[in-house]
């Protein structure tokens, strides 16, 4: 069984756990062997990060 350490998260990113349903999804495909929704939900997270991303960018935050 695959274990998320929330430590890990980054403190910067304000509440860490917004994160952590979201990654437990995709945990949980992977350990179901359901690669297919598992690349479609990697691709939907990696879509909103670039769209958080370019939002901090354009707002001038930076870490």
């Amino acid at each position: 069984m695959i274990k998320l350490d929330v430590e890990l998260y980054p403190k910067r990113i304000g509440n860490r756990n917004q994160w952590l349903l979201p990654v437990q999804g995709i945990m949980r495909l992977v350990q179901e062997n359901n690669y297919a929704e598992c690349y479609k939900r990697l691709e939907k997270t990696l879509e909103v990060v670039e769209v958080l991303e370019k939002a901090r960018e354009s707002a001038g935050l930076s870490f």
